[in-house]
């Protein structure tokens, strides 16, 4: 079994917005739902807890219906910090899940879930153990205080899909 932990319990205070930022709508849909969507149809995912700002669960199970997701069996409160948010749906997830049972880590904020990464993902989670999604890193980075530039042959940026 494989279940994704879709973290939507930010606020988003930089945006300045009186809703969560996750519940920003974009072309009539909420951010999240896009997010949603792509787990929803992804054949290796089998269920879907969000983890959300607490009092706005109800919200999201309104979207959740009126978009038709069918994977997303809970929606549960999250932390303070993310990583309360992590810490909640992994305890929440404990007595669910068994043997070599799977879990994906995703923010609900990022909606470009591509499935092939988040398929090779899977495989390296199964062949390994665990996995997280990385890409090279093509920008230039400086050291503080010196001139000196950073091999970029040995820098990855590592993105949200964690197994």
């Amino acid at each position: 079994m494989i279940t994704a932990i879709v973290l939507a319990g930010g606020v988003g205070k930089r945006m300045g917005m009186e809703i969560p930022k996750q519940f920003v709508m974009v072309n009539e849909k909420p951010i999240i739902i896009y997010t949603l969507e792509s787990f929803d149809r992804h054949p290796k995912i089998d269920q879907v807890v969000v983890v959300c700002k607490q009092g706005w669960a109800d919200t999201m199970w309104g979207y959740i219906r009126e978009f038709g997701i069918k994977k997303v069996k809970w929606v549960i409160s999250g932390g303070s910090i993310v990583q309360k948010s992590i810490n909640n749906a992994v305890q929440f997830l404990s007595d669910k899940c068994v043997g070599d049972d799977i879990v994906v880590i995703h923010d609900g904020i990022r909606p470009l879930v591509d499935e092939y990464v988040l398929s090779d993902v899977i495989v390296k989670c199964q062949e390994y153990g665990n996995a997280v999604t990385s890409l090279p890193y093509n920008e230039q980075i400086f050291i503080k205080e010196t001139e000196k530039t950073t091999n970029l042959d040995c820098i990855i940026k590592v993105t949200t899909q964690k197994m």
